[in-house]
Order: structure tokens, then C-alpha cells, then sequence
């Protein structure tokens, strides 16, 4: 069932949302590791400080809501106009030349690369922030399935909206990308204020897209 999306409302929460984190001349993207529990993510979350903006599907829910992240549910109402706030949120942290921290939990090893691979593209320095393992079999032994569920919810959307931010900035997806440019050595993208630019190999870009670009042909 479609889901009616007010963009004016995202917007305006998303300018109030990303209204407090100073500018960096090096915006840093932290990505969060191992998070398994509502303790770990309030002290990771605790550890990325009030000049950062978190980029995720609870705490989007949370500021579109009113109500508190931890009581979002898999099968929520809300849930696009959520995810269009986090993206506009990540948009806007990036033309403000923000920190941002993004929660990844336990995503597969191609996504993470895949991550890395555009927020550096997009001008980020890359930290890791990773939770101490130890423990964390058990604590997730311990969840129920919803919980286990609104894990992989929040570890599948993070991945998802690194790719819709990099598409709303760049104008096409890393497909699109390799489809117009593949034939390309390199590929550069400049900051929002055109004082510095990137580059990237294409060779590495194909190794980590292709798979996705075929998936996509296949389906």
C-alpha cells in the first residue's frame, strides 16, 4: 500500500534537524558497528557527540513522530516518509559539510565496502566506530524476534540510505553511474562549494556495483 509522503513537513523537519552541527572543512562519516541492543546504540550514539548528525531510520521515525525511537514497529505507517526524512537529513548534512554517523550494525561485507567506497566519492573522511564484540552473541540470543527484526530493519535501511543520499546528490545511482561512465579510468565528484574534488577508480567502482547491477537486470 502506497504511502502519501508530505515533502514541505520533511523538509522543514530536516532543516530543524540538521540546524545545530557546525560546518568541517573534512566532514567526517562515522560508520557504527555492532549494534545489537538499545543500550549499545544509546552509547554509541552518546560517543558521536552534538556536532555530528545521525543518519537513521529510528531517529528519523522519532523526529517525524513525536515519539520515542525505541518504540518504532517493523510494520510501521510511517515508515517512507521516515526514510525521505533521513535521506533529506543526510542531503542537507552534506551540503552543510557536516559530521555525520550512520548506523550499520552487522551489514555484509560488499555493502560496507560499498559505503565506504561512496562517502569517501562524496568528500568524507571514514571512522570506524566498533563496538566490543564480547557479549554480543548472547545479547542477541536474547531478543525476541521483533527486536531481531527491527535490527535488520534499521542495518538494511542505513545501507539504503547512503545509496538515496549518494543518487539525490550526484543525480544517478553508482549504476547509472558505471552505465554512462564505465568506460571511463576515473571518475571525480567536487565538494558543494567546488574547493576540492575526488577521484575514484572505475575499476574498483565495477568490482563493488556489478553485482548489484546485475542483480537489478536480473530481477
Amino acid at each position: 500500500m502506497s504511502q502519501h509522503v508530505d515533502f514541505e513537513r520533511i523538509k522543514a523537519l530536516a532543516d530543524e534537524y540538521t540546524a545545530h552541527a557546525p560546518s568541517q572543512e573534512t566532514p567526517t562519516c562515522t560508520l557504527i558497528l555492532g549494534i545489537v541492543s538499545l543500550a549499545d546504540r544509546d552509547f554509541s550514539q552518546g560517543q558521536c557527540g552534538d556536532d555530528c548528525i545521525r543518519i537513521n531510520l529510528l531517529d528519523a521515525w522519532s523526529v517525524y513522530s513525536g515519539k520515542p525511537a525505541e518504540t518504532f514497529t517493523y510494520d510501521n505507517k510511517d515508515y517512507a516518509s521516515s526514510m525521505a526524512l533521513a535521506s533529506c537529513c543526510a542531503v542537507n548534512a552534506y551540503h552543510k559539510r557536516q559530521n555525520i554517523a550512520v548506523e550499520i550494525g552487522g551489514l555484509e561485507q560488499i555493502q560496507l565496502e560499498r559505503i565506504h567506497f561512496l562517502m569517501r566519492l562524496l568528500g568524507y573522511r571514514i571512522e570506524m566506530s566498533l563496538l566490543g564484540s564480547e557479549g554480543h552473541g548472547e545479547i542477541w540470543r536474547s531478543l525476541d524476534d521483533a527486536e531481531r527484526r527491527l535490527c535488520y530493519l534499521r542495518d538494511i535501511t542505513s545501507y539504503e540510505l547512503v545509496l538515496y543520499m549518494f543518487q539525490d546528490i550526484v543525480g544517478m545511482s553508482p549504476e547509472e553511474m558505471l552505465e554512462s561512465f564505465g568506460n571511463a579510468d576515473t571518475i571525480a565528484i567536487s565538494s558543494p562549494d567546488a574547493t576540492t574534488r575526488v577521484q575514484a577508480d572505475i575499476t574498483e567502482m565495477r568490482r563493488l556495483f556489478a553485482t548489484a547491477e546485475s542483480s537489478q537486470d536480473a530481477s
